[in-house]
C-alpha cells in the first residue's frame, strides 16, 4: 500500500545512510524492533526497494519462522543458497569449531559489489545462524555490507557488536497519520478518532479496520463491521506474539476491562494514565498496589489488574510477568476501547477463557471485592459449580436492581440458576428471574414460569402459579390467569393450602365481571379445617395461616365499599383490624394493595402511600409485575398522589415503569391513566394525549384498570372542552362499573363527570339526574372529598341561587379534605357564581383563593388512622426509605416554604419529587393556576394578568357574562331574551360587545375562545 510507510521516513533515511557507508566499504547493521503488526515487514520491503533503486548493491533476504527455530543453519541457507551443500543438516561442529565455516561465508561478502543482508524476525532464528550474525557484526567495519535486521521488542541482541550498528523501535502511528489514512479511505475525523483508539497506532489493525468500515458511520461493536478483517488481524497479532504470556495477559486484561464495564466496582488498575510502565523494584518483586497518593495505574476502561492479580488470573509467575509488563502500556491503551476488547475475546480458543474467569472471580471473592465485581467474571462461566458463586450472583443482582438496572440483573440471575440449588431456592430464583424478564421479554418470562410450575409441588406450586397469573394479568390475559389458578387448586390434601389458592384466585376474579359472583362466594365462605390439615400447615413454612382469611375479608370489604354497602368509617375500621394481624410474606402485598386502595378512598392518602412504600421496592427499583398485589399498589400509590395534587411525584414514580414495559406486550392502563392525568394537570396536554394514543392499540378486558383509563380520558377531554367525547368516556366507564355492581363514586366519579359534560352541552335536566344519584352514593360513603365533589357538580347543574348555596356547602366540605384539586375547582365556580349573582367583590375573593391554592396547595398531609394507631411519623419524600415494619409514614415533606428550596423547573422543588412548589412563578397545579388567572382577568381583578382579548381594558359586564353563558349552552338569542326577560335587540347588543372584548366575530367561536376556563358551569365566563 502506498501509504503503508507513513511516518517511517526516518527508518528509510537511516537505511540510506548505512547503505552509503556500505558502498564505501564500511559496513553497518541496523536493527528494527517492533511488535506484531507494527509494520516491520513493510519497512524492510521499502528499504529493499529503495536500495535496489539506487543500484550498485546485491540483496540477500531471509525470514525466520518459529517452526524452523531448531533447524541448524536455516537462515544461512536462505542467505547463501549456493552454500547449501556445504552446510550441515545437524548441529554441525561445536561452536568453537565453526570458525572456518563462518570465515568462509564472511569472505564471500568481501569481494564484488556491496551486499544488503536482510534478516527478519531474529527471535525465531536458529542458534547457529544467530552466532554467525554476531560474528559478522564484529567484522562489518571492513566489509561492504549493510545488515538490516528485525526482531520483537523483548529479544535479547547481546551477540551483536554495538560499535558497528544501532537499533531503533518503531513507534505507533500518530493520530494525524491515522487521520490522513482514514481520509484516503473517505472517512472523516470522527471515524479517524475511532481508528486511532481501536488500533493504538498499530498499522496492521488500522488497515484491517479501514478495510472493514462501512462507507458511513462508525461501528460500536464487532457485529456492526461489514467484514471481519479487523477481528482476524487481532487474532493474528495474538497468535504471532512470541511470548505466550502476553497472549494470556491480553486475554486477562480484556476480561478485566469487560468486567469493569459491566460492573464499575472493579479492582485496582495497572498502568499510569500517561502509558508509562510501572517501574519494577530492583529485587524483581512486582508491587501489589500503587503507592498511596499516586495516580491510578491504568487508563480509564481497564481495571481489575494489579500485577499480582494478573499473575493469579493468568497462572503465570511474577518472573514471567516481568517481560509482559514492559509491553503493557501499549496493550493497555489498545484495550481501553471496547472494539479491540471484543476482538481479543473473540479470538480466544475453546475453553481458553473459562479458567481465566474462574481464577479472576475466586481471587476477587477471597480478597473481599464487591459482589458485582466478582459476579462480572462468574456470569461468563458456562456452568456455576459452587454454592458461593450462586450467592454472589444473587447478591450482585439485588444490588443492580436497587440501582434501577434490571437489564444487568437478569444475566446474573440466569447464570445463578445454573448452579447447585435446593428446590425451594430454585423456585424462588425462577420467580424472581421471571419477574425481571417480564420487562425485556414477556414471552420468556411466561415460559419460564410455565416450566417451573411443572417442576414444583405443594406450597411452592401455589406461589409459582400466583407469579404466572400476575405475568398473564400484566399482559391483559385475565382468562388464562384464572385457568392457571384453578388448575393449581386441584390435588392438595391440606385444606388450608387449598383455601389459600382459592383466595388468591378470587383476588383476580373480583376484577372480572364474569367471575365476580363466584369469587365473592368463595371469599365469603370460610371452610372448617380438619385437625390433620391444621397440623400439616403448622409444620409447613410456606403454608399461610390466617393471612389468607385476612386477604379474603379485605377483598370483600373492597367490593362492599364499591357497591355502596358500607361507609368509609366502617371500611377503615375493618382495614385497621386486618392489618393488625400477623401477615404471611407471600400474601402481604395483596393485602396491602387492597388496604391502600380502601384507605385512599377514605381520604387517608398518607396511609395509602405508606403501605405502598412498605410493600413496593424502593426506587429506582421497579415493581414486580408478576405480583398482582404490587401491580395494584402502583395504582393506589398513584391515586393517593393525584388526589393531593402531587403530579410530578406521579410522573417520577410511574414513568420508569412504563418505559421498562415499552414494546413488551405488557398492558398497564392504570399507569398510563395516572401519567396522562398528571401531565394534563401540569398543563402538558400534548404529552397526555400521546400517552392515551399509545395505549389505544391495547385490548380492553374486565380489569378495573381500564375503568380508570376511561375516566381519565373523559377528564382530559373536558380539559379541552370536548364535551361530547368526554361524556362518551364517562358513560362507558359507568357502564363497566355497573356491570360489576360498583355503584359508589369513590374510585371514578363518572356521574359527576357526566353531569359536568351535560351541563356544558346545555342539557341541565339530565345533568341534575346524574348529580343527584352521585350525591346519594357519596353521602352513603361519607367522606368530605366525595360529598363535596358531588355537591359541587350538582350546584353547577342546577345553577341559580340554590346552586350558589350548594357551592358554599361544597367548598366548606372540601376545605376539610385532602383534596386541593377539587377545592380549587369548586372555588373557581363559586367565584363565577357570586359574580354572576352581582357579588363581584366576594366572587373575586373566591377566585383569588383558587389562584393562591393552585399556586401552592397545603404542603403536609394529615396523619391517618393507621399512623395514629402505630404512632409513626415519617416523611414521604418519594424516594421510598427503609421499610420499617410496624412504623408508618403519615406526612409529606414541606420543603417548599417561602424562601426555602430551589425549584427544579418541573413543578417541584429540588430534591423533592412530590410536586410541591413555593414560588409564585412555579405553581403546583399549573392547569388550575392558568384557569384561575384567566378567570380573575375576565373578572377585572387587579394585579392579575388579563386574558388576551381584543379589548382587554374592558372585561365582560355581569349582564354580558350571563348572556355569554347561555349562548355557550346553545340557547338562541330569542331563548336567552325570554329566560332573562330582555328584548332580543338588547341580547344582540350585549353579545356584540362581548364578541369585541373576546376578540371573536361569530357565535361558533365563542366556546373555543372561552375553552381555557375549567370547569364550565352556568356562571362561567369560560367552558
Amino acid at each position: 500500500m502506498a501509504n503503508s510507510l507513513l511516518e517511517r521516513e526516518a527508518i528509510l533515511t537511516a537505511v540510506a545512510r548505512h547503505g552509503a557507508s556500505a558502498r564505501d566499504g564500511r559496513g553497518r547493521w541496523l536493527m528494527l524492533r517492533g511488535g506484531p503488526g507494527m509494520g516491520l515487514t513493510s519497512c524492510v520491503e521499502g528499504a529493499l526497494r529503495q536500495e535496489r533503486a539506487m543500484g550498485g548493491i546485491r540483496v540477500r533476504h531471509a525470514r525466520s519462522v518459529s517452526q524452523e527455530a531448531e533447524y541448524p543453519f536455516g537462515v544461512l541457507r536462505q542467505l547463501f543458497p549456493e552454500e547449501d551443500a556445504a552446510l550441515p543438516f545437524t548441529d554441525g561442529p561445536p561452536a568453537g569449531s565453526r570458525q572456518p565455516l563462518f570465515h568462509r561465508l564472511t569472505t564471500r561478502l568481501s569481494g564484488g559489489p556491496p551486499v544488503l543482508l536482510a534478516v527478519e524476525d531474529l527471535q525465531h532464528t536458529d542458534e547457529a545462524s544467530w552466532r554467525w550474525l554476531g560474528y559478522l557484526t564484529r567484522r562489518l567495519g571492513r566489509l561492504p555490507v549493510l545488515l538490516l535486521l528485525t526482531s520483537a521488542p523483548s529479544f535479547d541482541t547481546g551477540e551483536l557488536f554495538r560499535a558497528t550498528g544501532q537499533e531503533t523501535t518503531l513507534p505507533p502511528l500518530s493520530d494525524p497519520a491515522v487521520e490522513q489514512l482514514a481520509a484516503v479511505h473517505g472517512h472523516g475525523r470522527t471515524t479517524a478518532r475511532l481508528c486511532a483508539e481501536a488500533s493504538a497506532g498499530n498499522p496492521r489493525l488500522l488497515h484491517a479496520l479501514l478495510a472493514d468500515l462501512p462507507a458511513q458511520g462508525a461501528p460500536r461493536t464487532l457485529d456492526e463491521l461489514v467484514d471481519t478483517r479487523y477481528r482476524d488481524a487481532m487474532a493474528q497479532l495474538l497468535d504471532s506474539d512470541p511470548a505466550p504470556a502476553r497472549r494470556a495477559t491480553a486475554l486477562a486484561l480484556a476480561l478485566c476491562a469487560a468486567a469493569e464495564e459491566a460492573s464499575p466496582s472493579g479492582t485496582p488498575p495497572l498502568m499510569h494514565p500517561d502509558g508509562e510502565a510501572v517501574p519494577l523494584p530492583p529485587d524483581g518483586e512486582v508491587p501489589l498496589l500503587p503507592p498511596v497518593g499516586e495516580a491510578p495505574l491504568l487508563p480509564a476502561g481497564i481495571a481489575g489488574a494489579d500485577p499480582a492479580f494478573l499473575a493469579g488470573v493468568t497462572g503465570l509467575t511474577r518472573e514471567r510477568q516481568r517481560g509482559v509488563l514492559r509491553a503493557m502500556p501499549r496493550l493497555a491503551r489498545l484495550l481501553s476501547h471496547p472494539l479491540p476488547r471484543e476482538a481479543v475475546l473473540a479470538s480466544a480458543r475453546d475453553g481458553e477463557l473459562t479458567p481465566l474467569r474462574l481464577r479472576a472471580a475466586r481471587q476477587l471473592y477471597e480478597g473481599g471485592a464487591p459482589a458485582p465485581a466478582v459476579a462480572a467474571h462468574l456470569v461468563g462461566l458456562p456452568e456455576i459449580t459452587e454454592e458461593w458463586m450462586t450467592r454472589i450472583l444473587e447478591e450482585a443482582a439485588e444490588l443492580e436492581l436497587g440501582q434501577g438496572r434490571p437489564e444487568r440483573a437478569v444475566p446474573l440471575l440466569r447464570s445463578a440458576s445454573t448452579g447447585p440449588l435446593t428446590e425451594g431456592r430454585r423456585t424462588a430464583l425462577a420467580c424472581r428471574l421471571a419477574s425481571l424478564e417480564l420487562f425485556s421479554s414477556a414471552v420468556a418470562s411466561t415460559r419460564r414460569l410455565h416450566r417451573e410450575l411443572q417442576l414444583t409441588s405443594g406450597p411452592q406450586r401455589l406461589w409459582v402459579a400466583s407469579a404466572l397469573c400476575g405475568a398473564l394479568v400484566a399482559q391483559g390475559c385475565i382468562g388464562p390467569a384464572m385457568r392457571v389458578l384453578k388448575e393449581a387448586t386441584d390435588p392438595y390434601e391440606d385444606s388450608r393450602l387449598t383455601r389459600t389458592t382459592r383466595v388468591v384466585a378470587a383476588a383476580i376474579g373480583v376484577h372480572d365481571p364474569e367471575e365476580l359472583p363466584r369469587s365473592l362466594t368463595a371469599l365469603r365462605t370460610r371452610p372448617e379445617d380438619s385437625p390433620a390439615s391444621a397440623a400439616a400447615s403448622e409444620h409447613s413454612p410456606d403454608a399461610p395461616s390466617e393471612s389468607a382469611e385476612a386477604l379474603a375479608d379485605s377483598l370483600v370489604a373492597l367490593y362492599e365499599a364499591g357497591s355502596g354497602e358500607v361507609s368509609a368509617h366502617e371500611s377503615t375500621a375493618r382495614v385497621l383490624d386486618l392489618l393488625a394481624d400477623p401477615l404471611h410474606p407471600r400474601l402481604r402485598t395483596s393485602l396491602f394493595s387492597v388496604s391502600a386502595c380502601l384507605l385512599q378512598w377514605a381520604d387517608h392518602p398518607a396511609d395509602a402511600r405508606d403501605l405502598a412504600r412498605r410493600a413496593l421496592p424502593h426506587p429506582p427499583a421497579l415493581p414486580d409485575l408478576t405480583d398482582f398485589g404490587q401491580q395494584q399498589l402502583t395504582l393506589a400509590r398513584g391515586k393517593a398522589s393525584l388526589s393531593t395534587g402531587r403530579f410530578q411525584q406521579v410522573i417520577d414514580e410511574n414513568e420508569p415503569i412504563l418505559r421498562a414495559c415499552a414494546d413488551q406486550g405488557i398492558q398497564l392502563p392504570h399507569v398510563v391513566a395516572a401519567l396522562a392525568i398528571a401531565h394534563g394537570e401540569l398543563d402538558q396536554g400534548d404529552t397526555a394525549q400521546r400517552l392515551l394514543s399509545e395505549s389505544a392499540a391495547w385490548e380492553f378486558n374486565g380489569s378495573w384498570s381500564w375503568d380508570e383509563l376511561l375516566y381519565v380520558r373523559g377528564r382530559l377531554h373536558s380539559f379541552e372542552g370536548r364535551w361530547d367525547q368526554a361524556l362518551d368516556d364517562y358513560l362507558a366507564c359507568g357502564a363497566r362499573k355497573r356491570k360489576r355492581g360498583f355503584e359508589s363514586p369513590i374510585a371514578q366519579p363518572w356521574r359527576s363527570g357526566a353531569a359536568q359534560a351535560l351541563t356544558a352541552l346545555g342539557r341541565p335536566v339530565e345533568a341534575v339526574r346524574f348529580a343527584d344519584e352521585e350525591l346519594r352514593h357519596a353521602r352513603a360513603w361519607g367522606t368530605p372529598r366525595v360529598i363535596g365533589r358531588a355537591l359541587h357538580l350538582r350546584a353547577v347543574a342546577i345553577g341559580g341561587r340554590l346552586g350558589l348555596e350548594t357551592l358554599d356547602e361544597a367548598v366548606a366540605l372540601l376545605r376539610s379534605a385532602p383534596a386541593p384539586v377539587e377545592l380549587t375547582e369548586a372555588l373557581l365556580d363559586l367565584g363565577r357564581a357570586r359574580i354572576a349573582a352581582g357579588h363581584g367583590r366576594k366572587g373575586r375573593e373566591a377566585l383569588r383563593e383558587a389562584h393562591r391554592l393552585a399556586q401552592r396547595p397545603s404542603g403536609e398531609l394529615p396523619r391517618g388512622p393507621l399512623a395514629e394507631r402505630t404512632g409513626a411519623h415519617r416523611p414521604d419524600n418519594g424516594e421510598g426509605e427503609g421499610e420499617g415494619e410496624g412504623e408508618l409514614d403519615t406526612t409529606e415533606p414541606d420543603s417548599g416554604k417561602p424562601g426555602g428550596g430551589d425549584t427544579d423547573g418541573r413543578g417541584g422543588t429540588a430534591g423533592d419529587p412530590s410536586g410541591r412548589v413555593g414560588t409564585a412563578g412555579d405553581p403546583s397545579l399549573p392547569r388550575l393556576f392558568r384557569v384561575s388567572g384567566h378567570a380573575l382577568a375576565l373578572a377585572g381583578a387587579r394585579g392579575v394578568g388579563r386574558a388576551p382579548v381584543a379589548d382587554a381594558a374592558s372585561p365582560l359586564t355581569d349582564a354580558e357574562q350571563r348572556i355569554v353563558d347561555l349562548a355557550v349552552r346553545g340557547l338562541t338569542n330569542h331563548q336567552i331574551g325570554e329566560s332573562l326577560h330582555l328584548a332580543r335587540r338588547t341580547v344582540e347588543t350585549h353579545l356584540t360587545h362581548a364578541y369585541r372584548k373576546l376578540g371573536i366575530s361569530r357565535r361558533t367561536q365563542l366556546a373555543a375562545r372561552l375553552r381555557s376556563g375549567e370547569p364550565g358551569g352556568p356562571w362561567s365566563g369560560e367552558v
